[in-house]
């Protein structure tokens, strides 16, 4: 299980200076390309909607050269009470100091325009 707080920062400290994030989608604020800056406000508004903190099971991960994919589900409850339940892949690609270059998530924009953006296309 992985767990991310309201204001936990401490992720970023994994990130190159250079690192970017891709959100798939096409719709919501959140998709395209974005740096390490945006990834910061964008995780911190996004987490911000789980007062208790977003949990993830890990239910595979996959390893090899200078990637890590990661499957794994959501488990959360909305500030406004409503459980939160999505599926992601994330992506992540490494530098050889092992620090994140890039950052990818896959997961159901539609299910978290529904839910997590309450039907908006901005958080």
């Amino acid at each position: 299980m992985m767990e991310l707080a309201p204001q936990d920062t401490s992720v970023f400290r994994y990130f190159h200076k250079n690192a970017r994030f891709l959100q798939n989608g096409r719709k919501l604020e959140l998709a395209g390309y974005h740096d390490r800056e945006e990834l910061a406000r964008i995780t911190s508004k996004a987490v911000g909607k789980f007062p208790d903190a977003m949990k993830f099971e890990l239910l595979t991960v996959t390893a090899g050269e200078n990637r890590v994919l990661i499957e794994s589900e959501s488990n959360a409850t909305l500030a406004n009470g409503q459980h939160y339940n999505n599926q992601f892949v994330f992506a992540f690609y490494f530098d050889e100091e092992g620090k994140i270059l890039e950052f990818r998530e896959y997961w159901d924009p539609l299910y978290a325009f529904e839910t997590m953006f309450e039907g908006k296309t901005t958080l």
